[in-house]
C-alpha cells in the first residue's frame, strides 16, 4: 500500500501535467489565432511608396489610406516615406514588401533608358493609372528676379533620387545654367532659404502646409517664374501657379509660370497566381471604384483631373486594372446601345424614312447631340 505522501506526490504530478498541457494548448490556440489575424491583415493591406511628408505624393497616399480604409471598403493602405519618383521605382523593383509606388512619366522614361535596376523594366513594372500634372515650384530670394539669375546660385534640388532633383536638374540644365546643387529635405531647404544659406529651392509642394508656414510672411522670398523651354516639350507641360494654391505668394488674379510632370501609379507586374497580385488587384478595385469619393473635398484637388483610361506610353497596364476598364467599357457600350434604341424610338415614321436616306455618320452625329442635351 502506497503511503499518503506518495499518493499526494502522484496527484500533484498529474495536476501539474494537466496544467502544463492546458498552457500548451492555450498557447497553441493563441498562436493559431495570431497567425490567422496576420494572414487576414496581410491579405487586406498594401504598402505604397510615396515621398516625404511635405510632398504631393504623400498627400495622395494619405487620401488613399483614408478613402480606401473606410468601413464599406476595408482595405488598409500603408503609406511609406519614399524618395520620390525615381527612388520609388528602385524600391518597387528591389525593396521587399513594397506593393505600389507613386512615380511620374519622366522617371519611367529615364528608367527605361538607363536600365539601372532592371534590364527589361517594361516587363517588370506595370501601370495602374496616370494621375494628373504635378506643378514644380522654385522658391528664391528676391535678389534673384528671373530664372536666368540662378546661374552660379546655391540651389537645394531635394534629396537624391527625388522627383524634384530629377526634374530640377533637367530644367536647369536645359537652360544651360551653372549652379551648386544641395540635397536637403523640404523643411531643411526652407530653413536654409530663410536664413540666407541658399539662394533657391526646388520642390513639388503645393500640398505642404508646413512649408507654407515656414516661408509665409517672409518678404525676401518669392516664387520664381519658370518659362516653358521648347526643349522640355517632350517631357513636361506648361503650367501656372494661382492664388488659390499659394495665397501669400500669388496675388488674386495673377498667375506664375511653371512646368508640370504627369504623375503615375505603378506596381510590380506580378503573375496572377502570386498572392502579391491578389493584394494589388484588391487595391485596384477599391481605388477605381472610389474615384468619385477621391474627387471630393478635402482630398487633393488633383484627383478631379484623373482619367482612369489614360495610358502610359510603352508600359503594360496591370491586368486587374485593364480588366476593370474593359468591364466598364463593356457596360458603357451596352448603355449606349440602350440609349440609341431610345433615340430611334423618338423618330416618327416619315422622319425615320428620310434619315435612312442619309449616311450613318449624320445619324450618329444627331444621336450624340441628343445624348449631350439629355445629360
Amino acid at each position: 500500500m502506497k503511503s499518503p505522501a506518495k499518493i499526494l506526490y502522484g496527484f500533484c504530478l498529474i495536476t501539474a501535467c494537466l496544467l502544463m498541457q492546458g498552457v500548451v494548448i492555450g498557447a497553441s490556440a493563441q498562436t493559431a489565432n495570431r497567425n490567422a489575424q496576420r494572414d487576414v491583415l496581410n491579405r487586406s493591406s498594401v504598402m505604397i511608396s510615396a515621398d516625404h511628408p511635405d510632398s504631393t505624393m504623400m498627400k495622395l497616399a494619405d487620401d488613399l489610406s483614408i478613402v480606401l480604409g473606410s468601413d464599406d471598403n476595408p482595405l488598409r493602405v500603408v503609406p511609406v516615406v519614399g524618395d520620390g519618383a525615381a527612388g520609388n521605382l528602385r524600391d518597387l523593383l528591389l525593396l521587399r514588401n513594397i506593393d505600389i509606388g507613386f512615380t511620374d512619366l519622366v522617371a519611367l522614361k529615364k528608367m527605361r533608358e538607363n536600365q539601372e535596376w532592371s534590364q527589361a523594366p517594361w516587363l517588370e513594372v506595370a501601370h495602374i493609372a496616370t494621375l494628373f500634372p504635378d506643378k514644380l515650384q522654385i522658391f528664391a530670394r528676391k535678389k534673384i528676379g528671373n530664372i536666368k539669375q540662378l546661374d552660379g546660385a546655391k540651389i537645394s534640388v531635394g534629396l537624391e533620387g527625388s522627383g524634384s532633383e530629377l526634374h530640377g536638374k533637367q530644367i536647369l540644365d536645359a537652360l544651360e545654367l551653372s549652379y551648386t546643387p544641395l540635397h536637403l529635405t523640404v523643411p531643411d531647404s526652407a530653413q536654409a532659404l530663410v536664413k540666407g544659406e541658399i539662394d533657391a529651392m526646388i520642390c513639388f509642394c503645393l500640398s505642404s502646409p508646413g512649408l507654407y508656414k515656414q516661408l509665409a510672411f517672409n518678404l525676401d522670398i518669392h516664387i520664381l517664374p519658370v518659362p516653358f523651354n521648347p526643349s522640355l516639350h517632350t517631357d513636361y507641360l506648361p503650367a501656372t501657379i494661382e492664388h488659390e494654391e499659394f495665397p501669400y505668394f500669388v496675388r488674386k488674379g495673377d498667375r506664375i509660370e511653371s512646368v508640370a510632370v504627369a504623375l503615375a501609379l505603378v506596381t510590380y507586374n506580378w503573375k496572377k497566381d502570386n498572392e502579391r497580385y491578389a493584394r494589388v488587384a484588391k487595391f485596384v478595385e477599391g481605388f477605381f471604384n472610389n474615384m468619385s469619393r477621391l474627387k471630393n473635398e478635402p482630398r487633393h484637388r488633383g484627383w478631379t483631373l484623373v482619367e482612369l483610361g489614360a495610358q502610359a506610353p510603352g508600359w503594360p497596364r496591370f491586368p486587374a486594372a485593364q480588366e476593370w476598364l474593359d468591364e466598364r467599357n463593356g457596360q458603357a457600350l451596352q448603355e449606349m446601345r440602350v440609349a440609341f434604341n431610345e433615340f430611334l424610338d423618338r423618330w416618327s415614321e416619315p422622319v425615320a424614312q428620310e434619315v435612312e436616306k442619309n449616311d450613318q455618320t449624320q445619324l450618329f452625329e444627331e444621336f450624340l447631340r441628343w445624348r449631350a442635351n439629355a445629360q
